[in-house]
């Protein structure tokens, strides 16, 4: 199964999205989930203006949290939802904003999940590159996470051909 982000609509961190992903992978229980970012966008109308207010997803309490601390909450949802016989695989986006690289991307670091339930009970995702290899049962995907149809769009020049 693969996802991409980002997993909430722009106007709040509300995380609708991730919750009817992980409905669907706890119904499906599938063999891989391929996860790419965002997962924090740096795009997201809140991060933008600073005011991280966040709604837990279980609780439905607002929270006040910083990128880091809003990135370990949405690991520890997606731990507490994704099936110990899931494999995960992490890619990261560009517009992370707790990862913020130009392409060509390293992989997350370790690090960002010391705070998560996934580093304590030792049940770490995959993390890859961006763009970057990776093999499940033998066989290799590539993979790119970015929007190229929009890059290619913005980078497109227009001549009209009309004479006059």
């Amino acid at each position: 199964m693969l996802a991409c982000g980002p997993y909430t609509v722009n106007n709040e961190l509300s995380f609708e999205a991730l919750k009817d992903l992980m409905a669907i992978v706890n119904r499906d229980k599938p063999h891989v989930l391929i996860m790419s970012g965002p997962f924090v966008s740096c795009g997201h109308e809140d991060v933008m203006s600073g005011d991280l207010r966040y709604r837990d997803l279980e609780t439905g309490e607002l929270c006040f949290m910083d990128y880091n601390q809003l990135f370990e909450e949405i690991m520890n949802y997606i731990y507490k939802n994704v099936d110990a016989s899931t494999e995960l695989v992490l890619v990261p986006s560009v517009q992370e904003i707790s990862h913020f690289y130009p392409m060509p991307q390293p992989p997350m670091p370790t690090s960002m999940f010391d705070g998560t339930k996934m580093r304590v009970q030792n049940r770490m995702p995959h993390l890859v590159s961006n763009p970057g290899m990776f093999s499940i049962n033998e066989v290799t995907f590539g993979f790119v996470n970015t929007d190229v149809v929009k890059d290619m769009c913005v980078n497109m020049v227009v001549k009209n051909s009309a004479d006059g």
